[in-house]
């Protein structure tokens, strides 16, 4: 577990509700320094980047359910996780895939990258089912 004396409770509140992930701008936003980022994410640090501007607040592999969370906090507001992923949340028993499909406002610019998927539409589900 990291060590968060120093830190505002609000944000170790926040990576927590988010499976110990945290973005960018939410550290910033939580009062981490740039320096305090960067220290964090030393090759010693206790954190590390899993997508561009979101980061893992320990060591180790991450789960599906982290992959899942840092897909939708990669991909940002109104962000759906579709697909294979969707299905398995549901509790339909399906393969596990090396991918996380997101849904996307079509408006978004974002990129696949790594694990993350990105598909834009025009037509985002009003309603999406949530756990």
């Amino acid at each position: 577990m990291p060590r968060t004396q120093s830190l505002d409770r609000a944000v170790v509140d926040l990576w927590r509700r988010q499976c110990n992930l945290i973005t960018r701008s939410q550290a910033l936003a939580g009062g981490i320094s740039e320096a305090g980022l960067r220290r964090r994410l030393a090759s010693s640090g206790p954190w590390r980047v899993v997508l561009p501007g979101v980061y893992l607040v320990n060591t180790g592999n991450l789960t599906i359910g982290q992959r899942e969370a840092a897909a939708v906090l990669y991909a940002g507001e109104r962000s759906v996780i579709t697909g294979i992923g969707a299905l398995g949340r549901a509790g339909v028993e399906v393969p596990l895939s090396e991918v996380v499909d997101v849904l996307v406002p079509h408006d978004r610019r974002r990129r696949s990258v790594s694990f993350v998927r990105v598909q834009r539409t025009s037509r985002m589900p009003e309603q999406p089912w949530r756990m």
